[in-house]
């Protein structure tokens, strides 16, 4: 049997965050499971997990301006993560490791598409208007995801268990 991933999406909506899943089949059918998640004891860390994910995403919107400003270069997703990496290691960004890798894999894709595209519109290779990704409220940022396959989760009584949630 072939392994299918399954796309974890974490999204704060108001004050409950919703777990969404997204099953991709063998024949790229794709199938959404959609959770509603209260506020309890044991949903503080996934909340608190948000928070951390939101101070990456802004750390790494402040390492592409000034790495722009300095070099005037393009940062590329692999040294920022590479770099960030590395920032774990350090006592002042231990908590960094409460999320997964895979979540800042998927956090830098995401800053790296969007600087892609203010570049291709910048060069005049799309008439599509982008801007670059901007800065965004730690208490507003509301979603990570998470990637993975089904062998890696552990499904019980219809209980999913997930590695770092």
């Amino acid at each position: 049997m072939q392994k299918c991933p399954v796309i974890l999406m974490i999204i704060k909506s108001g004050h409950f965050p919703l777990l969404v899943f997204f099953d991709i089949l063998p024949f790229m059918f794709v199938k959404t499971y959609r959770f509603k998640l209260y506020h309890s004891k044991r949903n503080k860390k996934l909340h608190h997990q948000i928070n951390i994910a939101g101070c990456i995403y802004n750390h790494c919107i402040a390492l592409h301006k000034r790495y722009y400003r300095l070099y005037g270069k393009y940062l590329n997703k692999f040294k920022l993560q590479s770099h960030i990496t590395k920032l774990k290691s350090k006592s002042r960004f231990a908590f960094w490791k409460q999320v997964g890798s895979q979540a800042i894999q998927e956090l830098t894709e995401r800053i790296d598409k969007g600087y892609q595209r203010f570049f291709d519109y910048a060069k005049k290779k799309t008439s599509q208007k982008a801007s670059p990704p901007n800065f965004k409220k730690v208490k507003k940022y509301k979603s990570f995801t998470f990637i993975l396959n089904w062998q890696e989760s552990f499904v019980q009584n219809m209980i999913y268990y997930f590695s770092k949630i």
